[in-house]
């Protein structure tokens, strides 16, 4: 990195921009939270929380580093961000193909994440933000173990036991959105632990947070969590010089055994509350599914709007109200490859193929590195587990789940954090 850019690192503006992202990535967590503490609102939908929450961040966030790059024009990469053809392309497109479709009512939250991955991924390449994988990392496991210790502390020492259940995780947003936000910080939190080059209080930590986090999503039986992390840690460990991520899988597995098996005992421990609680018997035992044999409907739903998406190859339905009857009840399509060949067709499908592929291929260089790195292996590796849970699970689909796979899978694909550059986080 030249001296323009570590000057541009080094300038205040840069350091309190990486401030900025570290309190998002540890505040994301907590919106689950705030969530909850508004569904007494009349008419007010809890998603809508963690969406807004995350798309005025990105506006933020794009207005400050373009302002940033603007200062320093000379090293920002202005050819980044003129990938935005992409999806302008897609949008005028679909208007001239189908111009009775209200075609900017879905797609406006690709337009505005694909603008956020390139002007962040500029900013970072260009040290517009200074950040280092270590922050991203720390405060995004730091912000969801609050998040989970705050849950827990509702419903076992505030007495709300008649919501705990597989359908509303801890009272905080339903099993779905919150395991979104567990995949990356269960994989951040096993990986910072199982490599040895953190200190050990440090490590610590992160096995604390790592155990935590793995007893509340073990307790909704998410199947599609499991898998994300299992496969992504034995993947790597295979990949590995001499298998040397086995430590990473071992762990990914003793982790995820240990919170099922603290899980386990949470309808044993409500039962025992439920005089004491006005708890009815059968109300909230019904979780840890993680064995049962049933595909949840996802075959249908992958078959269905396959052939709906093919109807409509070159640029999609422009939006996510299926027209067939018998999955109009769905949001999505439960796989990130079927929803964007629906949504925008091969001319959003081929360019998101090509920047995935080329993200895999980083992180494979990453895995097989002599020296890796031990928070930008674990970016990467929690990246790979949110792609992977997306293949069975929405995903991809949500915003804030997006802004997360960007933000980490930046830090991978650019290693900030080198020796002279500037870190809010010391």
């Amino acid at each position: 990195m030249h001296s323009g850019t570590l000057q541009s690192a080094r300038a205040p503006f840069g350091i309190w921009c990486g401030y900025l992202l570290y309190f998002v990535l540890f505040a994301l967590p907590i919106s689950f939270a705030i969530a909850d503490i508004l569904l007494d609102l009349k008419h007010y939908q809890t998603y809508r929380v963690r969406r807004e929450f995350t798309g005025y961040c990105e506006v933020i966030l794009i207005v400050l580093l373009l302002w940033g790059a603007i200062k320093s024009w000379r090293v920002f990469d202005w050819r980044v961000p003129a990938l935005m053809v992409v999806p302008l392309f897609i949008l005028v497109g679909h208007s001239l193909a189908f111009p009775d479709d209200d075609n900017a009512r879905a797609l406006w939250r690709w337009t505005l994440i694909f603008l956020f991955a390139l002007v962040f991924y500029g900013a970072v390449a260009g040290g517009t933000i200074a950040i280092t994988a270590r922050g991203v990392v720390t405060s995004f496991v730091a912000g969801a173990s609050l998040y989970t210790v705050f849950a827990l502390v509702y419903h076992f020492g505030w007495g709300n036991l008649s919501e705990l259940n597989s359908n509303n995780l801890v009272g905080f947003g339903n099993v779905r959105a919150s395991n979104r936000l567990l995949v990356p910080a269960l994989m951040c939190a096993i990986v910072a632990f199982a490599l040895p080059e953190a200190a050990g209080r440090r490590r610590w930590f992160f096995l604390a947070a790592a155990l935590i986090l793995a007893m509340l999503s073990g307790y909704t039986g998410s199947r599609s969590t499991i898998m994300a992390l299992v496969s992504i840690s034995i993947l790597a460990a295979l990949l590995s010089p001499r298998f040397r991520y086995l430590r990473i899988a071992a762990a990914t597995v003793a982790v995820i055994a240990i919170g099922l098996a603290l899980a386990s005992l949470v309808p044993t421990v409500i039962q025992l509350l439920a005089s004491t609680e006005n708890v009815e018997p059968g109300k909230v035992s019904q979780s840890l599914q993680v064995f049962r044999y049933s595909s949840s409907g996802r075959v249908m739903i992958w078959e269905t709007i396959l052939e709906l998406a093919l109807q409509r190859p070159a640029f999609g339905w422009g939006g996510a109200d299926f027209t067939a009857d018998r999955i109009r009840q769905f949001s999505n399509a439960h796989n990130i490859i079927i929803q964007v060949f629906y949504e925008v067709g091969l001319a959003g499908l081929i360019p998101m193929a090509i920047l995935a592929a080329s993200f895999l291929l980083r992180s494979l260089k990453i895995v097989r590195a002599p020296r890796p790195d031990m928070y930008v292996t674990a970016a990467a590796l929690s990246a790979c587990a949110i792609m992977a849970s997306s293949l069975v699970a929405p995903g991809l689909w949500f915003q804030y789940s997006a802004f997360l796979f960007v933000v980490l899978a930046v830090v991978a694909l650019v290693r900030p954090g080198a020796p002279g550059e500037a870190d809010p986080l010391g």
